[in-house]
């Protein structure tokens, strides 16, 4: 089938869902609405077209004579527009899928397992090479609650049952009447967001982020891993055939949803225990209901199905050991023993889940994962060595699967904190022996105090040691108290939910030596627990591997690494690199940084996992992450993996099951590829190519700082974006500041690249990058020929640019101008837009130049057209933003300002939907 055949469903379903819409809004809010609608989508796309200024005056007249009342049902119109966009386009992303699946002589889908594991045999692997390269991968997702998500939970869950039923429109041999009621159940759904209010009444709460990130968990990952474990298994042996392969369990998830306090004072230790306890209520939860659906389907008889001796055995164990709780004496353990010994798993889940609740201790509670997984597969020994091994496969295979990625803790909860209120947290503790202020001393004496104390000279005017109960000491002050229970929470994880409960305590902002060491020193220097810093500064990834290779030649800290097994896992930050240094620059220092932090760690002995804290856009480290892994150092990757997966990214990503399904087996393949020789060039960059990219660094960074340290920079930014208005918005728990500053430093990285993206500007993704490669081929006429055979030749350079396409490609330097137009004093207004418009030209000129595209996004006709489709729907709602800031800043303190600043933030949310990701 043809692309553009492929294309008619997407038409069709956005067609129908767009005349629903039509119909729900002239129900709701009248005629008038929807003509007024119709008229600011046509004429916005006539002036796309046409560029027509006589067009852009009457969207402008239009625009100015809408009252803030008549605003608000205009801009949910074209914001519920975009929501329901967006659900077509993820069903068509499966439906494509599908049509590609279902070919039967089609080659392997792109950047898919299949297609890595034909690569991998073409390139002369062996079965055997397969499988040690299998045996490295630990991949591990990290669900963050960052807020780039305006979306409601509420209407999260209607945009599933939409999916679900353009899903069934596409079966084939529907009746009329089958057809006419999934037509109705639409209407009913869109009528249903309609009359869903966007904004929140209240920001939400730290554990109502939690439960947003258990849906994905719960309902969408929990049954889609082993779908993925599945398809490989399914592959190796026909790809490799006559090799026995075994498939380890290597993808795993994690959260910081309930232990990610850096600068949200709402994460408590309270909280974080809470979380704990929500996750594994929730594993065991759906642990009973697989069990209960396998022992109703086993219904094997001991005659015709016998069981193994291991399992005759271990029953008779579980008759003696555990008594009635076994609830399977008599007829029952005799005639249907696999049912029987299932209904004693489910018993002993019970047990584990009412343990959670205190009161009455339980006797027979699973105190770890290994027992549960144990038990199954010694159900599935017995069945595959009595001759009925496909009874192994499906669900009971899917729930080995489930209990060996979920565990009894669902997800490993991360801890994190910013290395100042660490710093406070120690010094308070150590005062006593420090005999000065710990904060002003340099980084060798806070380090030998640590060693100190951590030695147990400790002097006992000390005022706070964890847990110690002195009448005499000090009250603990309450910015303190949380980081200092950091140990009883670590503590607690361990014996309340299990090993492993905890997956790191990720220190923010890592500068020193100490900022580690103290970290330890809170945490009880609890063994196996991960002390992960965090670099986020182009700085701090300069110095990174000096601090590191300091802490490993620190016998405290190397007696923990081995604990740890000799793995240290550090943190590198996108967004604030690029925040600090501009787009090129971040992505270069990041490349860098990874090389020398791997050459240091070999050199020490010590194995390093890389944890990338990647964002949903590409100001934040966003784009492609099957293209990203396979553009990281050569040598670097080597099996292991762990990223963020942030905001609005989340639900994109996993928000229907054939999508997720997709996404993982995306990552599992690149880690793949990158792990080995054949999918990832062994071969050392060239000289001439890192010369060129450093030149090329510099000349962006040079042009990006001097943008941002322009004195009246920040002026621009306040005025010529929505960025206050973000500050106000309930989509999520966290201040968008981390302290109550006001410079950019001070700006969290999610609300400095959401502001951009609203305001067309996108700045994060692109500034700089034009001034760079204009200094090089002006330097050196070669330079030119030189930069496309990058782009053609190094996966790093590549991605660079085609990341930059797509964040420019959501810009519209145009409409850009009239958010400059915001700035009160408009001299400073009009030359700072110059400055960014002549950059983006400049831009623009050379990724084309470099690309051989004749348009950007050439090479993705996909996004393009969406992109494309989206533009006549945001470009109202950006003129409406833009107005409705002007009227807002003019009538501050009105009784008019709750309705204006109500009317933006929709306008807000809608923008977000319209351009997907955001922040």
């Amino acid at each position: 089938m043809s692309g553009d055949a492929l294309a008619l469903p997407l038409r069709r379903d956005v067609r129908l869902l767009g005349d629903i819409l039509g119909t729900v809004i002239i129900e709701q809010a009248g005629a008038a609405v929807f003509g007024r609608e119709e008229e600011l989508r046509a004429l916005c796309k006539a002036m796309r077209s046409s560029g027509s200024a006589a067009v852009e005056a009457r969207v402008l007249e239009i625009v100015r004579a809408i009252s803030v009342d008549e605003a608000e049902p205009l801009i949910r119109s074209f914001a519920i527009y975009f929501q329901l966009v967006n659900v077509c386009e993820q069903v068509h992303r499966v439906r494509r899928r599908r049509a590609y699946l279902a070919k039967p002589d089609a080659p392997p889908q792109r950047e898919s397992l299949d297609e890595a594991l034909q690569r991998l045999a073409g390139a002369g692997a062996t079965a055997a090479e397969v499988q040690g390269w299998l045996d490295q991968l630990s991949i591990e997702l990290v669900l963050t609650a960052h807020p780039t998500q305006p979306m409601r939970d509420s209407a999260l869950q209607k945009h599933i049952e939409i999916a679900t039923c353009l899903e069934n429109l596409d079966r084939a041999g529907l009746t009329p009447d089958e057809r006419a009621a999934l037509h109705t159940r639409l209407h009913q759904l869109v009528l249903l967001l309609w009359q869903t209010e966007e904004i929140r009444q209240r920001r939400p709460e730290v554990l109502d982020e939690v439960k947003h990130g258990l849906f994905y968990l719960d309902q969408i990952l929990f049954d889609q891993v082993p779908a993925l474990f599945a398809r490989c298994e399914e592959l190796l042996p026909r790809i490799f055939p006559g090799y026995r392969f075994s498939v380890p369990p290597f993808l795993r998830f994690a959260s910081w949803i309930g232990g990610d306090s850096d600068g949200n004072p709402y994460v408590t230790a309270e909280v974080s225990r809470q979380t704990l306890l929500l996750q594994k209520r929730t594993v065991i939860r759906r642990y009973l209901q697989e069990i209960s659906t396998l022992a109703n389907w086993f219904s094997q008889g001991g005659r015709l199905a016998p069981l193994s001796e291991e399992l005759t055995l271990a029953m008779a164990d579980d008759r003696e050991r555990l008594g009635s709780v076994s609830c399977v004496p008599g007829e029952r353990a005799e005639h249907e023993p696999y049912r029987a010994k299932l209904t004693t798993i489910w018993h002993r889940l019970t047990q584990t889940a009412a343990a959670l609740d205190g009161g009455t201790a339980q006797p027979h509670p699973y105190r770890t994962a290994g027992e549960l997984l144990a038990e199954l597969q010694l159900i599935r020994r017995s069945l595959v060595q009595s001759g009925s091994g496909v009874l192994a496969a499906g669900p009971l295979a899917a729930l080995i699967r489930q209990v060996e990625v979920f565990g009894l803790h669902l997800a490993p909860l991360d801890l994190r904190q910013h290395s100042a209120k660490l710093e406070a947290a120690v010094a308070w503790k150590l005062c006593g022996i420090a005999g000065q202020d710990y904060l002003l001393l340099p980084d060798e004496r806070r380090v030998a105090l640590l060693l100190r104390a951590a030695s147990g000279e400790q002097h006992s005017s000390t005022p706070l040691a964890v847990g110690q109960d002195d009448p005499t000491a000090p009250p603990v002050p309450p910015e303190l108290a949380e980081q200092l229970a950091v140990a009883d929470t670590i503590r607690w994880a361990e014996e309340t939910i299990g090993p492993g409960a905890i997956g790191s305590f990720i220190v923010s902002m890592t500068h020193q030596v100490s900022d580690v060491l103290g970290a330890l020193f809170l945490s009880g220097n609890a063994p196996g627990l991960q002390i992960v810093p965090l670099f986020e500064t182009v700085e701090d990834l300069h110095t990174a591997p000096t601090l590191l290779a300091t802490l490993f030649a620190i016998p405290w800290y190397r007696d923990h690494l081995a604990t740890c097994g000799n793995q240290q896992r550090l943190m590198l930050g996108y967004s604030d690199s690029s925040k600090d240094g501009g787009y090129l620059t971040s992505s270069w220092e990041l490349y860098q940084a990874q090389e020398r932090l791997q050459r240091m760690a070999g050199e020490a002995g010590i194995a390093i996992e890389i944890f990338h804290g990647r964002g949903g856009t590409v100001g934040r480290g966003g784009g492609p992450a099957h293209q990203a892994i396979l553009a990281q150092p050569p040598g670097t990757v080597r099996g292991r993996l762990r990223l963020t997966e942030q905001g609005e990214v989340i639900n994109l990503k996993y928000g229907l099951p054939a999508i997720a399904l997709r996404n993982l087996d995306t990552i599992a393949a690149a880690t793949l590829l990158a792990t080995t020789p054949h999918g990832h060039s062994q071969v050392p960059v060239p000289d001439r190519w890192r010369q060129t990219m450093e030149r090329l660094s510099a000349g962006s960074y040079m042009a990006y700082r001097s943008l941002v340290d322009d004195p009246e920079f920040l002026v621009y930014l306040h005025q010529a974006t929505p960025l206050d208005l973000i500050g106000r918005l309930n989509i999520g728990s966290r201040p968008a500041r981390r302290t109550a500053g006001a410079s950019i430093a001070d700006l969290r990285a999610i609300p400095w690249v959401f502001a951009w993206m609203q305001s067309r500007h996108t700045i994060p993704g692109w500034y700089g990058l034009g001034s760079a490669v204009e200094a090089c081929v002006g330097d050196d006429p070669g330079t030119a020929a030189l930069l496309r055979q990058l782009y053609r030749e190094w996966p790093l350079f590549q991605g660079v640019i085609d990341n930059a396409m797509m964040a420019m490609s959501k810009a519209d330097i145009h409409i850009a101008a009239h958010y400059a137009g915001l700035v009160a004093n408009q001299a400073i207004g009009q030359r700072i837009f110059k400055q960014i418009a002549a950059e983006f030209r400049l831009t623009e000129r050379h990724i084309l130049a470099i690309t051989g595209y004749a348009a950007l996004l050439e090479n993705t006709p996909v996004l393009r057209a969406s992109i494309a489709r989206r533009n006549p729907y945001v470009d109202p709602l950006s003129f409406l933003q833009i107005e409705l800031l002007r009227r807002l800043r003019t009538h501050a303190e009105t009784p008019e300002e709750p309705l204006l600043s109500r009317a933006v933030q929709l306008t807000i949310g809608g923008i977000a939907a319209g351009l997907r990701n955001t922040g």
